[in-house]
């Protein structure tokens, strides 16, 4: 451990670490580079580092936040091509406002919420993913083709950046949250694979990935969503609408997979052309909004466990249903129901 502050001298200056226990600085500045290189080992920042403007690279073993203090990695890049990034505090006041670059497969960690503000670039065939089960934010604009995936049991993975269409990466979603948090382009144009766990909102929203259902996903909170890309969804997985909003569903659906609307006070809005959509589409509450004239529904079964069946044009729906609870038809626009 490095109790005093340390200068790494100019750009030329080099400290790499390859410690495989805990090393432990308390502030740091200049502008040489700073590498942690330790498999099993852990380099830990913590202290005043705003006058640090070196790049700091992790390769393997754990890269440490400790400190929440303005710049908490100074200003310089972070490189992060390997290892573990993790925080042993909440840095969410000042949030890492590096620029970064994700150069190899690296996993963000932990427990505590931490804010990545600085530009993001993923390199084509590397891997971001955070299991850290509190809140991993990343609010600058990301850019690349590599990948993004949110594994975190209770985490949340939020994607805010203003301006995330140079993303051309697959987002993946296999448990905890993934939260929308800007109002076009989070996702960028790759694809998005919901394996799992839950996808909302933190503000009214359009993702217009294509998208597939490789499991049970919920879609919940309280603001708006409309998922614009095309949808596959595969068998024996539902892709249920809990969210209190509107959630609408405008692309073309196939597959054989299944649609539930179980969202109190909700909307699940349905209005791709989606005639290669066989699966069962059931609604237990809210409200099932029909958006097209016809195949709305595709060919599957439907199901009215309960809830408000409504459309927002002149529709027919040739799926054959089962009344299974109290629902209601409502709305002002003419509805067949042909099978």
């Amino acid at each position: 451990t490095f109790s005093n502050s340390g200068a790494l001298g100019n750009s030329s200056s080099a400290l790499t670490v390859t410690n495989t226990a805990v090393t432990a600085f308390n502030g740091l500045s200049g502008a040489g580079v700073l590498t942690e290189n330790a498999s099993g080992g852990t380099v830990s920042v913590a202290g005043v580092n705003s006058s640090f403007s070196g790049s700091t690279t992790l390769t393997t073993g754990t890269l440490q936040i400790a400190n929440d203090n303005l710049d908490p990695l100074g200003t310089g890049a972070l490189n992060l091509n390997g290892g573990t990034l993790l925080a042993s505090t909440a840095v969410t006041t000042n949030s890492l406002v590096n620029a970064f670059t994700v150069g190899g497969n690296v996993t963000i960690a932990g427990s505590n919420s931490l804010t990545l503000s600085g530009a993001g670039t993923l390199s084509s065939g590397d891997t971001l993913t955070s299991t850290n089960t509190g809140t991993t934010t990343l609010s600058g604009n990301l850019s690349g083709a590599g990948a993004l995936i949110e594994n975190a049991s209770g985490g949340i993975l939020a994607i805010s950046g203003s301006n995330n269409s140079t993303y051309t990466g697959t987002t993946t979603l296999t448990t905890g949250t993934l939260q929308i948090g800007a109002a076009t382009n989070a996702l960028g144009t790759g694809s998005l694979a919901l394996n799992g766990g839950n996808l909302q909102s933190s503000l009214t929203a359009t993702v217009a990935n294509a998208y597939t259902l490789g499991g049970n996903v919920n879609i919940n909170g309280s603001n708006s969503l409309t998922l614009s890309g095309a949808g596959t969804l595969s068998s024996s997985d539902t892709l249920t609408d809990t969210n209190t909003a509107t959630t609408t569903l405008s692309g073309n659906v196939s597959g054989a997979g299944a649609l539930t609307e179980n969202a109190s006070g909700g909307v699940l809005a349905i209005s791709g052309s989606n005639s290669a959509y066989t699966g069962a589409t059931t609604l237990t509450n809210g409200t099932l909004q029909i958006g097209a004239a016809s195949n709305a529904l595709g060919t599957g079964s439907l199901a009215l466990n309960g809830g408000n069946l409504q459309s927002s044009l002149t529709a027919t729906l040739a799926n054959a249903y089962t009344v299974g609870g109290n629902a209601a038809i409502t709305g002002a626009n003419n509805l067949t129901l042909s099978a």
